[in-house]
């Protein structure tokens, strides 16, 4: 994937960005008990990415090939990423409304990762998402590499949550490491950590 390249998020990319997100996270496990699978799933997670992008902060890096785009990465610096930043959104009538029975599996998530969520500076991974036909490719390793050397230039720790494991081993060739494990709605979930260092 030579012709491909790295650059910020651009406004008129929102709408792909949000068909990207809605197409890559069809098959994470912990989104699928959540919001659900088949039609109904579909519906909610369109609803339910939609908002979320609507309320994230941050920086976004997004990958491209001839005017497609093909992968993002977002992060966000604490204490921005706290979902408790998001509480009236995560507990109001919009996500009553946006994820209708899937509220309370929502809210148990959410609050699940809070207590994990470090108290410490540090910049935070996610969403990370690869359109499915590109997936296995080292797109993603391009996007986490180049945001290493962010994280890498301005001395920043970093933290993520993952519920696949092999997404632990791509981190892991990045210096992230495993700080807890929790089983959140039956699914298995792993917290990283990527202390700072300098050039």
């Amino acid at each position: 994937m030579e012709d491909m390249s790295i650059a910020p998020l651009e406004g008129y990319q929102i709408s792909e960005c949000l068909a990207l997100l809605i197409q890559a996270y069809s098959s994470n496990p912990l989104y699928r008990v959540i919001l659900g699978s088949g039609a109904e799933g579909s519906r909610r997670s369109e609803k339910f990415m939609g908002m979320a992008l609507s309320v994230m902060s941050g920086r976004t890096l997004v990958a491209t090939s001839h005017g497609r785009l093909l992968g993002l990465l977002h992060f966000t610096p604490y204490p921005q990423c706290s979902t408790w930043r998001w509480r009236t959104i995560w507990s109001g009538p919009g996500l009553a409304l946006t994820a209708g029975s899937a509220t309370p599996r929502v809210l148990r998530w959410r609050m699940s990762w809070e207590r994990v969520h470090p108290r410490l500076p540090h910049s935070h991974l996610g969403p990370v998402a690869v359109h499915p036909e590109f997936q296995g490719r080292g797109l993603g390793k391009k996007l986490v590499k180049q945001y290493c050397a962010i994280l890498d230039s301005n001395a920043e720790a970093s933290y993520l949550e993952t519920d696949k494991p092999e997404n632990v081993k791509l981190y892991d060739q990045f210096g992230f490491e495993v700080i807890e494990e929790l089983s959140v709605l039956g699914i298995r979930n792993w917290f990283m950590w990527r202390p700072a260092t300098q050039l």
